[in-house]
């Protein structure tokens, strides 16, 4: 599960869960600041509903060589569903 790989890339670092979310953010940062990522990502969002920080996550843990399987990537998008429905979706409309 998704649970399970950010408890894994945890464990593999020895960072606590803040420095790990610190480790995320950062990464996010980084990556979304390259020449074409932003807009890439507004694409993908606008166009095919991709939720951008899920992906990010998803390229994060490919950075530390830990792959999903296609039902664990669709349980971790459902566990932010309801975040992303009833607080990101309303938000973009503003």
């Amino acid at each position: 599960s998704l649970h399970a790989a950010l408890s894994w890339f945890g464990e593999m670092t020895e960072e606590s869960s803040d420095n790990q979310r610190n480790a995320l953010w950062r990464f996010s940062l980084n990556y979304y600041s390259k020449p074409g990522v932003a807009d890439a990502c507004l694409f993908l969002q606008d166009h095919y509903k991709v939720d951008v920080n899920v992906l990010l996550l998803l390229l994060w843990l490919a950075a530390a060589g830990k792959a999903l399987s296609v039902d664990e990537v669709a349980e971790g998008d459902g566990e932010v569903k309801q975040w992303r429905d009833s607080v990101v979706a309303p938000l973009r409309t503003v």
